[in-house]
């Protein structure tokens, strides 16, 4: 929905939607296998963009650990390869590019350092509706498929003992935690959809980053979705989350990731 909103003003800003994703040059060569999201209205074409690159230069610079590892890196880390790829897709745009990716949240404090005139936006949600967004229940199994969340906190070394949502839980407050140290803005999904054009007025046009409040469709029927478990059982595993990572996930990865781990 954010990324829409920028992109929609075509002749100001290039939308480049999750150039990390591990499908990517699968959906660029061929948009028939790009997955029907009827939750997502109004976008056509998700990879249009990536279409008018040089597709040598894109396959050449692509590389697949982009999502599948190294899903925390902070300012110091090294990662030229990543950002030989970024600087290729921002040097390609004709307007101002607009990134919306997942996996650069707990890469936030390296991109700030590698690209510090970006405008970087946290794009903000409540953990449990998201949670709630990401079930879906099979038919034969009836099995909770998680899969981006459970890599990342199996790489980022937040594996904690229950439920999978705990470890996605930490991840939901180490990504404010990061945030919280170089972002511009910090938008709020729920914010933002019960009221609009004020929302509008204050992230968009006062910053400059668009001139009129944008058209486009929101769904405010997803807020507060009804999930899997009641309000107090999220409860008992946040309260269960602060428990056992203290008041800083970031120094509570640090310190177990200088454990030495089994075999």
């Amino acid at each position: 929905m954010f990324w829409s909103m920028l992109r929609s003003t075509r002749e100001r800003y290039w939308g480049y939607y999750e150039p990390l994703h591990d499908a990517l040059l699968a959906m660029v060569d061929d948009p028939a296998v790009v997955p029907r999201d009827t939750t997502h209205g109004g976008v056509e074409d998700k990879f249009r963009e990536f279409r008018f690159l040089d597709r040598s230069t894109l396959g050449a610079l692509w590389q697949r650990w982009f999502s599948q590892e190294r899903f925390l890196l902070e300012r110091e880390d090294e990662a030229a390869d990543m950002e030989a790829y970024l600087r290729f897709l921002v040097d390609s745009a004709p307007f101002r590019p607009v990134f919306k990716f997942t996996r650069a949240t707990f890469r936030v404090g390296w991109l700030r350092q590698k690209f510090p005139d970006a405008y970087i936006v946290q794009l903000s949600r409540k953990p449990r509706d998201i949670w709630t967004s990401m079930w879906r229940q099979d038919t034969e199994s009836s099995a909770l498929f998680i899969p981006h969340s459970e890599a990342m906190v199996r790489d980022i070394g937040l594996e904690l003992p229950g439920d999978p949502y705990l470890g996605f839980h930490a991840l939901m407050l180490l990504a404010d935690e990061l945030c919280q140290e170089v972002v511009d803005d910090r938008w709020e999904y729920d914010e933002a959809v019960t009221g609009l054009d004020m929302w509008s007025t204050r992230h968009l046009i006062e910053p400059g980053l668009l001139e009129t409040i944008p058209s486009i469709a929101v769904r405010s029927d997803s807020i507060g979705a009804t999930g899997p478990h009641d309000d107090d059982w999220y409860d008992d595993q946040e309260q269960v989350v602060r428990s056992i990572v203290g008041d800083s996930v970031k120094q509570f990865v640090k310190s177990r990731n200088r454990e030495p781990r089994a075999s």
